[in-house]
C-alpha cells in the first residue's frame, strides 16, 4: 500500500462504500466463470469491482481481527488450492483494469501471476540436469531468502519467533507450488475445497498435486545420482 493500490481485501475484515457495492451488487452476487456460478473468491472480487471503477484501494495495518485459520497440513492445503483458483480467475479480471490505476500495481500482479510457472520450468531444469550441486544450490538459495525475510520479520515484530518464518519457502516448495498449478488445471471446480468452519471436512484431493510433484523431484534426483 506504499504505491496506493493493493490488489485483494480479504473477507476477515474488509470495508467497502456503500454507495460503490448497490453499482455492482448484483453482478457480484450472480458473477460466473466458465460456465459456472462462482463460489469462493467474493472477497477478492468485490476489490476488484471497485478497482474497475477507477477507485483505490488502501491497506492498514492498525485494524485488528480475530479469524478461524486451518491448524492442519491437509486443511491449509485445500484452502491455498481454492485461494489459488480465486486468485487466477480474479487475476483475468483484474487484468481489465490495469490501465487505471498504478504502474506498479501492473508490474506485481505479472510477476506474482507468472511467477509459478517460471519456478517450476526452473526446478524441473535444475533438477535433471544431472548435477548435483545444482540442486543443493538451488535448495541453499531458497532457505537463504527465507532466512532473509525471516529475519527481517524479525526485526519488524520485535521477536525471535518470527525466524520460523523461514519455514515457509519449504511450505511453499513442497506443497503451495503443485497446489497452484494443480488450482489452475481444476479453476472450473468449484465443489470442493476449504471446509466450512461449522463443520471440519477432511478432503485428500489437495494431496494429489503434491504427491506428484515429490515423485517428478524424486525422479530428478535419481536421475542425477544415476
Amino acid at each position: 500500500s506504499y504505491f496506493g493500490c493493493v490488489q485483494c481485501i480479504s473477507g476477515p475484515l474488509g470495508m467497502y462504500r456503500n454507495s460503490l457495492l448497490q453499482v455492482f451488487l448484483e453482478d457480484w452476487y450472480n458473477q460466473t466463470f466458465m460456465g459456472s456460478h462462482c463460489s469462493f473468491g467474493d472477497d477478492r472480487h468485490l476489490t476488484n469491482r471497485v478497482l474497475s471503477l477507477g477507485y483505490a484501494t488502501k491497506y492498514t495495518a492498525r485494524a485488528k481481527c480475530l479469524t478461524e485459520t486451518p491448524i492442519t497440513y491437509l486443511r491449509w492445503l485445500n484452502q491455498q488450492t481454492r485461494w489459488s483458483k480465486s486468485y487466477f480467475r480474479e487475476w483475468l479480471y483484474n487484468a481489465l483494469w490495469f490501465h487505471k490505476h498504478s504502474l506498479w500495481m501492473t508490474y506485481e500482479s505479472v510477476v506474482t501471476g507468472f511467477f509459478p510457472f517460471f519456478l517450476v520450468a526452473t526446478v524441473i531444469h535444475l533438477f535433471y540436469r544431472g548435477r548435483l550441486w545444482n540442486i543443493l544450490l538451488f535448495l541453499l538459495t531458497v532457505q537463504l531468502v527465507g532466512m532473509v525475510k525471516a529475519t527481517y520479520a524479525c526485526f519488524l515484530r520485535g521477536s525471535l519467533v518470527m525466524i520460523f518464518m523461514s519455514l515457509y519457502s519449504l511450505l511453499y516448495m513442497s506443497s503451495l507450488l503443485p497446489a497452484k498449478i494443480f488450482a489452475l488445471f481444476t479453476i472450473n471446480k468449484a465443489g470442493w475445497g476449504t471446509s466450512g468452519r461449522r463443520k471440519i471436512v477432511v478432503n485428500f484431493i489437495g494431496a494429489i498435486p503434491v504427491t506428484v510433484w515429490g515423485l517428478i523431484l524424486l525422479g530428478g534426483v535419481a536421475y542425477t545420482i544415476y
